[in-house]
């Protein structure tokens, strides 16, 4: 039988931060879901996805970004495959022709139906390790504390190309003291 090195046993600094140990929780609660829904051939961020855009008919990329307190390159990492194999559909919205809205396709809803019914195995597997009341406890408690994340994300996003408008009738934009009321600063790229 193996046994562990006292080091490996040891109590490391590690263990003391809150990041190390959620994002290490967190990777593995989504093997265990993720090894469940590869029979739906869908990830576990594919999956909130689709149950989202079951329950929430016709969101935004950033309405759903928020949703999900995902920055939106990692959303659309994870959406492209959804809308290439169709169970996704986009559309321009009619009130801003340059947003688009999401809804699930007729596919969509099948593969969300059959992903529905792996992801209730992945529940009752994981709940079995910590219990059903452990596992709504903590459930209760990590929604609880991305709530204000997703207040922040659902907020308007701040332009920043703003600030550099005060450049735009600069004669020389890479330096120049004029557009910051005589301080001089060389900008390290350019308009």
């Amino acid at each position: 039988m193996h046994r562990y090195s006292e080091s490996v046993r040891k109590a490391t600094n590690l263990d003391l931060c809150n990041c190390f140990a959620a994002r290490q929780a967190a990777r593995h609660v989504t093997r265990l879901y993720e090894r469940h829904l590869a029979g739906a051939e869908v990830t576990s961020a594919q999956f909130s996805i689709l149950v989202l855009l079951d329950e929430q008919r016709g969101m935004s990329m950033n309405e759903l970004a928020a949703a999900l307190v995902m920055d939106r390159t990692t959303l659309l990492r994870a959406l492209k495959p959804l809308q290439r194999d169709g169970f996704v559909n986009s559309k321009r919205s009619g009130s801003d022709p340059r947003q688009l809205v999401l809804a699930l396709s007729a596919d969509g809803h099948r593969r969300l139906k059959e992903a529905t019914r792996l992801w209730r195995k992945a529940q009752t597997e994981f709940e079995t390790q910590v219990g059903s009341e452990r596992a709504a406890r903590m459930r209760s408690e990590l929604l609880a504390l991305a709530r204000p994340a997703r207040r922040r994300q659902a907020e308007p996003q701040r332009d920043f190309r703003a600030p550099l408008d005060r450049f735009k009738d600069c004669r020389d934009p890479l330096t120049s003291a004029d557009a910051l009321g005589g301080e001089s600063i060389a900008l390290a790229f350019a308009p």
